[in-house]
């Protein structure tokens, strides 16, 4: 098994004996995403284990030096990574307002993909020509949701400009239909 280390304990381990290599450029920014992923693991560890504060911070810092890695092996410039941040933070917000999304236990029935619609305030869940016809409905207020569940076993995935175009067009088709 293989696992990237900082150069420091890189060095140690070499200049002990120890088999190291060195990663070529291209397999940097893999190696660095399966980086994130164990450091991110190991943050949930210490607030699981009410580690020190001190040692909580060890691991937010391990995590922002492999997001800065990960940067440089992308070469996203330090400008490039603050107007876009900025900008998803203007469009998205932050975590400040402690949103918790309560996705319902069981995925929904029927046939998928199913698109998310607010139909008069309330989340729900339907297949395309549902969806259409809800849509085209004119009797409730509705407005497209942001989410796709493309089965009921994935997670759902960010509405596309295809998938809203694709609405309205199950949305014209049932209008047609209907007179």
């Amino acid at each position: 098994m293989e696992k990237l280390v900082r150069n420091g304990p890189g060095r140690r381990i070499r200049d002990e004996g120890g088999d190291v290599r060195i990663a070529t450029s291209s397999e940097m920014p893999t190696l660095l995403a399966h980086k994130l992923i164990e450091e991110a693991q190991e943050v949930f560890a210490a607030l699981e284990s009410g580690a020190e504060r001190k040692a909580l911070v060890g691991e937010l810092i391990d995590v922002t030096a492999v997001l800065d890695g990960l940067c440089a092996a992308l070469q996203v410039s330090a400008e490039e990574f603050e107007q876009t941040h900025s900008a998803k933070l203007q469009r998205e917000g932050d975590f400040s307002e402690r949103f918790v999304w309560r996705r319902a236990s069981k995925p929904p029935r029927g046939s998928f993909p199913q698109y998310h619609l607010i139909v008069e305030g309330q989340d729900k869940w339907l297949p395309l020509e549902d969806a259409g016809a809800t849509y085209d409905s004119g009797f409730v207020r509705v407005d497209l949701g942001q989410w796709v569940l493309d089965g009921p076993d994935n997670a759902p995935r960010r509405m596309s400009d295809i998938d809203r175009e694709a609405i309205r067009n199950a949305a014209d088709v049932y209008s047609a239909h209907r007179w």
